[in-house]
């Protein structure tokens, strides 16, 4: 391990995935998790909140606390459950990478949810708390709410495809994959995981239906 990070993780993991992870690894493999949780668990909450339409009920500060309180466990969570299962499953393909080093790769790749965030922050003071009700765009809006509404979803596509771009080549690296295997590696966990909860929720319908 070294004692100097040789480079800004923060603005490489954007255009040198794979150094990047290189001298993460290298470096501390934990480096600023915690941050990195927090970020990506602040935004996931707001899409949360906006699928269930807390708006309805709660106002916009109750529901931006929530999610800070929520952002680090949460962020935690997923990224140790989708990790988990793109170690195991990066194991039966024969992937090099330890878990954490699988982790450090998904973690990294939620940086530019910076940018999501600030997205978000742009369509609250356009739509305050009517933003996190299910079918606020059908509402009527100004026609400079509804540019607003464009340039985010453009830009969120763009940013999504970019992330996506970001953890093949991150994992790749940890893994000591192709982008193209990686992508297998990508494609063949979220099944596992898919199936998993299929089968939980199944077998939780399964019980309920019984009682």
């Amino acid at each position: 391990m070294k004692t100097k990070l040789e480079l800004n993780p923060w603005l490489s993991i954007w255009v040198k995935p794979r150094q990047t992870m290189q001298a993460l690894i290298n470096y501390d493999v934990n480096h600023r998790f915690i941050v990195l949780c927090a970020i990506f668990g602040f935004q996931y909450m707001l899409q949360v909140a906006q699928f269930l339409s807390l708006g309805r009920d709660l106002n916009l500060f109750v529901i931006l606390l929530i999610a800070l309180i929520l952002c680090v466990p949460v962020g935690y969570i997923l990224f140790n459950i989708t990790s988990a299962f793109t170690f195991w499953v990066g194991k039966l393909i024969k992937g090099k990478a330890s878990f954490k080093q699988v982790r450090a790769a998904s973690c990294w790749t939620s940086v530019p949810s910076i940018v999501t965030i600030l997205i978000w922050v742009i369509l609250m003071f356009a739509h305050g708390g009517n933003l996190f009700i299910v079918g606020y765009e059908q509402q009527e809006m100004t026609a400079g709410s509804i540019g607003v509404n464009i340039g985010a979803s453009i830009l969120n596509i763009v940013l999504g495809t970019w992330m996506l771009v970001i953890y093949l080549h991150a994992l790749g690296e940890v893994q000591k994959f192709s982008a193209w295997m990686a992508l297998l590696n990508l494609f063949l966990s979220g099944l596992a995981l898919f199936i998993v909860l299929f089968v939980i929720g199944w077998g939780i319908s399964a019980v309920t239906h019984m009682a």
